[in-house]
């Protein structure tokens, strides 16, 4: 056995009996008696093991003529309660320097065997760690007797991977959401990260789009595209969207109307503007039909043009009656006269005249040979035979052609007269001047004027002018009724029906001069008021004179008359059985007036009048009127 072996287990030995024997004093050498006050025991076998096993971990390699082992002192130098020392049967201090330093000391991070156990630091073996996730490190808790500093790595962004990136004791929480694709009934939703990897989303499969308030066709719409459900024809049609809410619709047809003209199926049957009645307008040949309604537009029915009536069984003027308006057909005359529709069942009507009898006195012509009562019987007179039955003449002029002298007597001789004669009247209410003309009758007439009493004597009496067997007569009269009286020149005159024309002028208030040459006239209208108008200045107003002559018939007279040498203001003018021909003021000189070639045409009574201009300075004086013409 070595020196140096040999001294640590004499050390161990002399440490253990002191112990045994009464412990060693650790305040300065010596032996510490063993106090049984305290509390402290003998050690045990197992502790005195460790000792020794301790005291040869502690032991210095034997040295070679280290020379006998020290038997120095055993001394508590650091007081802590373990000796240390040559003296020492055992040394139980590893360093008597510290008095922390002892097999009771507590191991810290030092580099010291701070419990005397032959290990340095020995309970910081382990590691430090800090930080989490990512940041998460691990450092030797102590190394070369410093207590390591453990420093966490720095954060990132988290990212889905299972590893806490950011450092905040989370793994790929930011990804802790759902990922969704697909619309409708396609839509799917998977996490966005699962166990570190990122979720895939795959939508659904689309199917074919149905009424059920999902989007089956995944699209996006919903119910959409389905067709609409129709119903009805015509105005009952009815169009419902086919699904409303996810729920199908029901189409209920529209109620059926009345067909009218209006391009529609009013009644629903499939028809347009059908079964309505043609228009019809228009009577006999302007009948016409047409269609009621064309394009659903109403038609107008515009009748045919009437034409002329014929015998043809139609209506041809279009007034509702066939063959109308014909008149008859005559055939035959006096008694044996007949007469038949001259239009029956749209054929001329045949007409066969009666068979002549024998004429008798009875106002019938028997025997049909155009003469009445032809000498058998007297005729009977006319109803103005007499003066008092004289016809009355209206109006201011006119023309009969319905009398006769037939059957009249003679009531007058005078005039020379010794034939039949009619009376006529006529009632004026201003004092005028009377035409009468018997132009056109077959006989010798003359004609005369009665007066005012009925018959009154003939003044005057006026027979056979204008190189004709008839007569004119003019007379000027006063207001009230006057007669007249148509007569045959003679007895030997045989009678018949009569032409009467008569005319009636207002006579002017001055004088009434028949012209019956060519001449000047010499007058005065001072003191006589006015009768009648002009239509160029001459007025009611002023004074006037007269001046009237007839034209035969079929003759033209030209006149020209002026007052040119007249003291005062004159008017002229020319009159006839139309009205007024010609009216001058002021065409010779400075106040007188001429006419000038002014035609007078046709039968009948014409009146020139001088008249005065009424606002004139002279409207009445003397005046030479100088006529042409005659």
């Amino acid at each position: 056995m070595s020196r140096s072996v040999s001294s640590t287990l004499l050390l161990c030995v002399s440490v253990l009996c002191a112990c045994a024997s009464g412990g060693v004093n650790p305040g300065g050498g010596g032996r510490v008696p063993f106090d049984a006050g305290r509390d402290l025991a003998p050690p045990e076998d197992a502790d005195i093991d460790a000792a020794l096993d301790a005291a040869l971990e502690d032991a210095e390699p034997p040295k070679d003529d280290l020379g006998p082992p020290d038997l120095g002192l055993c001394d508590d130098a650091d007081g802590d309660g373990f000796p240390r020392g040559a003296g020492c049967a055992m040394a139980m201090d590893c360093d008597d320097a510290r008095a922390e330093v002892s097999p009771a000391g507590v191991e810290s991070c030092n580099a010291i065997d701070d419990d005397c156990d032959g290990s340095i630091d020995e309970d910081f073996g382990g590691t430090v760690t800090c930080g989490t996730g990512a940041c998460a490190r691990t450092a030797p808790a102590c190394a070369d007797g410093r207590t390591d500093t453990c420093a966490p790595g720095t954060p990132g962004v988290e990212a889905c991977n299972a590893i806490d990136d950011d450092c905040d004791g989370m793994i790929d929480e930011d990804f802790g959401g759902a990922t969704s694709c697909g619309l409708g009934a396609c839509l799917r939703t998977v996490s966005a990260c699962a166990g570190g990897m990122s979720g895939t989303c795959t939508p659904g499969t689309p199917t074919p789009e149905v009424c059920n308030g999902i989007d089956d066709d995944c699209n996006g719409l919903v119910d959409e595209g389905l067709p609409a459900l129709v119903c009805g024809v015509g105005g009952c049609q009815r169009t419902v969207a086919a699904c409303s809410g996810g729920a199908p619709q029901a189409c209920v047809p529209g109620a059926a109307g009345t067909e009218a003209c209006n391009a529609s199926d009013d009644d629903c049957d499939g028809m347009v503007d059908e079964s309505l009645a043609p228009l019809t307008c228009g009577v006999g040949a302007c009948a016409r039909t047409v269609v009621a309604c064309v394009g659903g537009v109403t038609q107008a029915c515009t009748p045919g043009a009437p034409g002329t009536e014929a015998c043809n069984g139609v209506d041809d003027d279009c007034d509702g009656a066939v063959d109308e308006s014909l008149g008859t057909t005559s055939c035959g005359v006096g008694a044996c006269g007949r007469a038949v529709e001259a239009c029956v069942g749209g054929a001329p009507g045949i007409c066969t005249p009666g068979t002549p009898g024998t004429e008798a006195c009875n106002g019938v012509d028997d025997d049909c040979d155009g003469a009445v009562d032809d000498g058998v019987c007297a005729p009977s007179a006319p109803t103005n035979d007499t003066c008092t039955g004289a016809i009355l003449l209206t109006g201011a002029g006119g023309m009969r052609t319905t009398d006769t002298l037939v059957g009249a007597t003679a009531n007058t001789t005078d005039c020379g007269l010794s034939g039949v004669e009619v009376f006529y009247r006529v009632s004026v209410s201003v004092r005028s001047v009377v035409y009468l003309d018997t132009f056109g009758t077959g006989f010798d007439t003359s004609l005369s004027y009665r007066g005012t009493s009925c018959p009154g004597a003939a003044a005057p009496c006026e027979d056979d002018d204008c190189g004709t067997l008839q007569d004119q007569l003019v007379v000027v009269v006063e207001p009230g009724t006057h007669h007249f009286a148509v007569h045959a020149r003679s007895s030997f005159t045989t009678p018949g029906p009569i032409s009467l024309r008569w005319q009636i002028l207002p006579a002017a208030s001055g004088t009434n001069t028949r012209l019956i040459a060519t001449g000047s006239f010499v007058g005065t209208t001072s003191g006589t008021s006015g009768a009648i108008a002009a239509s160029c200045g001459g007025s009611a107003g002023s004074g006037e004179n007269g001046y009237h002559f007839t034209v035969c018939p079929g003759a033209v007279r030209t006149v020209s008359a002026d007052t040119c040498t007249a003291a005062y203001d004159t008017v002229l003018h020319l009159r006839g059985p139309a009205g007024e021909l010609a009216c001058d003021d002021d065409s010779c000189g400075i106040l007188q007036s001429r006419l000038t070639s002014v035609a007078a045409s046709g039968v009948g009574l014409y009146q020139l009048v001088v008249d005065g201009y009424p606002l004139g300075s002279l409207p009445a004086g003397a005046y030479t009127l100088a006529v042409t013409g005659f």
